[in-house]
Order: structure tokens, then sequence, then C-alpha cells
């Protein structure tokens, strides 16, 4: 079964879609979910990567959250490796370092803005569902190694999700 993915509004409360998204899948009751984030490098709960669990069950679910803009996404799914990102494509474009982003196979396919955040986005992707966040240059990946795909996103921004 593929993650289900959706797009709220910015100012939506990520956690209590999560809590009600992870019911939904193990069909329980939202009140037996717990969401929260940690921090794999300093063990901190105020940031990190976000977990969810029900009580009492031992089903793994992936979680992942991306905000941008007026966009939150939250992504869940029974992939263990689960990751979105949503990116502003002139946000990506104005800040874009290649050399920052792009493995050296993947030269020239940053040929235009669209192409620049639909990298970040995948790796950003890629990175978030392997649990390094940015903790790990993105340019020492190469986005076609991992399964991470394209999805539908608003107007001018990019979305992707990595699922295994």
């Amino acid at each position: 079964m593929d993650p289900e993915v959706q797009i709220h509004p910015v100012a939506a409360d990520a956690e209590a879609i999560l809590r009600e998204q992870v019911a939904a899948l193990l069909g329980v009751a939202p009140a037996t979910v717990q969401v929260g984030r940690l921090c794999p490098r300093c063990g901190s709960s105020a940031h990190g990567r976000p977990w969810a669990r029900a009580a009492g069950r031992r089903e793994q679910v992936g979680v992942s959250i991306s905000r941008s803009g007026p966009h939150l996404v939250t992504a869940v799914g029974r992939p263990a490796h689960l990751g979105v990102d949503i990116e502003e494509i002139a946000a990506v474009a104005a800040g874009w370092d290649s050399t920052l982003v792009l493995h050296p196979s993947e030269h020239g396919q940053d040929r235009d803005p669209a192409a620049q955040a639909a990298l970040w986005c995948r790796k950003e992707a890629i990175l978030k569902a392997d649990g390094r966040g940015l903790a790990v240059p993105m340019a020492s990946l190469r986005a076609a190694d991992h399964p991470v795909r394209d999805l539908p996103a608003p107007e001018g921004y990019r979305l992707a999700l990595a699922a295994w």
C-alpha cells in the first residue's frame, strides 16, 4: 500500500493530522496514537524526525512532515522509512548552489528552476526517510539510487516522496 500524502494549510496542526492519519491506517481511535519528534544526533524531542505509534500496537508506521510557504505536507504509511518534502521553486532558485546539491554524476540535471527544486525535494525526502536529514551533504548522494518519486504539487512548488 502506498503512503498517504496530504497537503494542508501551513497553519494546520501537524501532530493532530498525523494522529488522524495513523489512526485511520491502523483502524484505531486517534486518542490512542502518540506522535512526537526525536533528534538522532542529540536525543532532543523538540526537533528531529517525527514518529507515531498507537498504544498497544507493534506495527511500524512511517511518518514525515514538510512545510513551505502556505503548505504543510504530511505522509503516513507502512514503510518504516518515509520522507516527504515540498519546496517553492522560486525559493530554491534564489539560493541554488549546484556544488551543495548535485552529486558529480548529476551535473546538468539542474537545467532550470523547476528541475532544481525537484532535485532538492527528492534529496531532502531521501535524507528524511533514512533519518539523517540535512546533516548529510546532499551532494554525497545520487537521487537515482533511491526509491523516490515526484508527486503532484501546488502551482509554483515541487513535491517528492521517498519510501522503503
